[in-house]
């Protein structure tokens, strides 16, 4: 996984099943902390995280963990529990239309 660093949608370009990627004049992050929108399929309360079973961003928040992770749901997909594991790796913030839950205070 790698991250680029992206000024304004018009630099973004279709990727692969048309999601939004950044552009060829998009320069790489190269180990610059900031904020990581992370998806997932469901939220919990202390910020933890059912992804899509690939374990891209656990790993990546393992080896750079000073980003920022921020998670973008729908109020159905927060729930109060949700189950962990050791190799987890917890948002820091989910936005709803209707809150922010924040798990860990910067």
């Amino acid at each position: 996984m790698r991250f680029y660093l992206v000024h304004g949608k018009d630099e973004l370009r279709p990727g692969y099943m048309e999601i939004a990627e950044p552009g060829p004049d998009c320069s790489p992050a190269l180990g610059r902390p900031g904020p990581v929108v992370t998806p997932g399929l469901a939220f919990g309360r202390d910020g933890s995280r059912i992804g899509y079973g690939g374990g891209y961003y656990d790993r990546f928040f393992a080896e750079e963990p000073d980003h920022l992770r921020i998670a973008i749901a729908y109020p159905f997909q927060v729930l109060e529990t949700l189950p962990c594991e050791d190799w987890d790796r917890k948002m820091d913030r989910i936005l709803t239309g209707e809150t922010v839950i924040s798990s860990r205070s910067l």
